[in-house]
């Protein structure tokens, strides 16, 4: 297997050349994509913080219950 040596600058080439190619509505729908993304995220996050917080206090429930026993 052949090594392929890659310098900086024509890492940063490719990726400027990258960059240009991606015209406009390429980017609108990278960045779409991305907002679709956190609309979903956020609730999925926000969600599981409030159950973990609803089941905080069982937590000390099941401790009691344990306790007895």
């Amino acid at each position: 297997m052949d090594k392929v040596y890659v310098t900086k600058d024509e890492l940063t080439k490719t990726f400027a050349t990258q960059r240009e190619k991606a015209g406009p509505f390429l980017s609108v729908l990278i960045v779409l994509g991305l907002c679709v993304s956190l609309i979903w995220a956020i609730p999925l996050v926000v969600f599981w913080m409030v159950y973990f917080i609803f089941c905080i206090p069982f937590v000390f429930v099941d401790r009691l219950f344990k306790r007895r026993k």
